[in-house]
């Protein structure tokens, strides 16, 4: 097929990535492995993969050098947890063919934790509450991304289509500047609501992707490095007249302004990230004083911290055991036929 696997890695996890990698070497394609970590990893011999070390440089950089050695028509990224349906890409490459208006495409997915030696799996929908994401109306579309800002990282897209959504996101440098902290409020943007101005999204209603909801980052000890977006670090008003709003306000309204009058366009987006930024605030709250927590007990109460987190680990089964969220379905034969084989690597880890 015309197509390239990109894989994005980073520090401390060379277990995942080739892991990974025995899952994907079956998929007759290119892969290429940028690797952003400080120690070179060592990867077992696989075909038609290019592993190219550059430590330090962050994700689109990497990404961005990445896409251009690559020589085919379409992309498909995946991070180092990352085992996506291979059945569905195909079906993927073959609408992409069929249909110029569609710029990428992508699907439900299925996180999977182990415990006791037992994996359970949950599956996660991205919240795709209207189909404005497949309207003509750019408007439309580009207005769903900005407020549900949806995970498609790990989708197939036109490498087209893509690159120019990485340098109008790179060009507008949409990073929010608060008391000398960086945050990445907008870092899914560039794979959706960028995208969207390229062309169309399609969904598929099955798996796209099976992801390790349980490989993290290494921790640290200071988790300002560890978590890369916190609302609750500025009021609603210094985000709403931050640099990196009234840019994006600006770079939309330029590509809008043929179809939409500027006085409902200002309100619209205006509604939209007063919602962003009551939603995501009420999540940060919990991760803001989990972390602290978190890394207070490691750092100054080691012994109390690795006894509550065999008890976290304990209380986290019974919950997902409880839970009816948590399900795989085999009645499809693409995603039996996709499990059986990511089964086997699993087995080995």
């Amino acid at each position: 097929m015309d197509l390239t696997l990109i894989i994005l890695t980073t520090e401390g996890r060379e277990y995942l990535l080739n892991n990974t990698l025995k899952y994907y070497k079956i998929f007759n394609c290119r892969i290429v492995v940028v690797d952003g970590g400080f120690k070179k990893k060592k990867l077992n011999n696989f075909a038609n993969l290019k592993y190219f070390y550059l430590p330090g440089i962050i994700l689109e950089k990497r990404l961005k050098f990445a896409l251009l050695k690559s020589k085919t028509k379409y992309i498909l990224l995946s991070q180092d947890d990352d085992f996506i349906n291979l059945r569905l890409v195909k079906k993927g490459v073959d609408l992409l063919n069929k249909k110029k208006k569609i710029s990428w495409v992508g699907g439900h997915q299925i996180y999977f934790e182990k415990f006791f030696g037992i994996y359970l799996f949950k599956e996660i929908q991205n919240i795709f509450v209207n189909k404005d994401y497949l309207s003509k109306n750019i408007t439309d579309r580009v207005f769903f991304f900005l407020k549900y800002q949806p995970q498609l990282y790990a989708s197939l897209f036109r490498k087209k289509a893509l690159i120019k959504a990485l340098n109008d996101w790179n060009y507008c440098n949409l990073k929010i500047y608060f008391k000398r902290q960086k945050i990445d409020f907008f870092f899914e943007l560039p794979y959706s609501l960028f995208m969207s101005f390229t062309g169309t999204y399609y969904h598929f209603d099955g798996i796209w992707q099976f992801r390790d909801g349980y490989a993290t980052p290494n921790l640290s000890n200071d988790y300002l490095k560890y978590v890369s977006r916190f609302v609750t670090f500025f009021p609603k008003n210094i985000f709403k007249k931050s640099k990196a709003v009234q840019t994006l306000k600006k770079y939309m309204f330029k590509n809008l302004k043929k179809n939409i009058s500027k006085n409902n366009f200002q309100a619209s987006f205006n509604d939209i990230v007063d919602f962003r930024y009551k939603k995501d605030i009420y999540t940060d709250n919990y991760k803001k004083y989990f972390f602290h927590f978190k890394f207070f007990l490691r750092k100054y109460f080691n012994f109390f911290f690795l006894i509550f987190k065999k008890i976290n680990y304990f209380f986290s089964f019974i919950l997902s055991l409880c839970s009816n969220k948590y399900f795989i379905k085999f009645n499809n034969k693409q995603t039996r036929s996709c499990w059986i084989k990511i089964e086997k690597i699993l087995k080995k880890v």
